[in-house]
């Protein structure tokens, strides 16, 4: 959402288009609980073709953001942080607002409403897959915010660099929230 005022406008024409009794079931990431930083996946050593500086679990081991992995997703978020706050002020509004809004008589109107979240990384077969799909995430909003460069690169190559990155195993962490609620008869 561009707005904080959005959330309550969309809610207001969806709950519109729902025929009494119907349900409502809106899934959004949590960006204000989202990892800022690319985290660590493993083990995948060298011979699995992974970095072997991403699999030393040990406390001499070089941090996340030592490593050249995480300076694209760094770069990322703080590209997108710095340019966008008003939109991730908005993005976290929602979030934080959105089961109050179901249940606003003014707005949702709508009754039994509950929400729910689980973390991407909580299965670690799914880590991979929500990382992708930030990636094209943050890729398409920096194409239609900067088109095809942001500070002189070209924004194929940043993608090209975070998916190998994601295949050395580094991902990001996703807060996942399920709101529910249904029209009232």
């Amino acid at each position: 959402m561009q707005h904080k005022s959005d959330w309550a406008l969309v809610l207001a024409n969806l709950v519109a288009l729902l025929k009494p009794g119907g349900a409502i079931q809106w899934c959004e990431n949590d960006t204000s609980r989202a990892s800022r930083y690319a985290l660590r996946g493993g083990p995948r050593g060298a011979d699995q073709g992974g970095d072997p500086k991403l699999t030393t679990p040990t406390p001499s081991c070089p941090t996340i953001n030592d490593l050249p992995s995480a300076n694209a997703f760094t770069r990322s978020y703080n590209t997108l942080l710095g340019d966008f706050p008003a939109r991730v002020e908005a993005m976290v509004y929602g979030i934080e607002n959105l089961e109050a809004l179901f249940a606003d008589p003014q707005i949702g109107n709508l009754a039994g409403v509950f929400h729910d979240a689980y973390s991407t990384d909580a299965t670690p077969a799914l880590r991979r897959n929500y990382t992708l799909m930030g990636v094209e995430a943050i890729i398409t909003l920096m194409e239609g915010a900067f088109g095809g460069h942001v500070a002189g690169q070209d924004l194929e190559v940043w993608r090209r660099e975070l998916v190998e990155e994601v295949g050395r195993g580094v991902y990001v962490r996703m807060t996942c929230c399920n709101f529910v609620g249904w029209k009232k008869v």
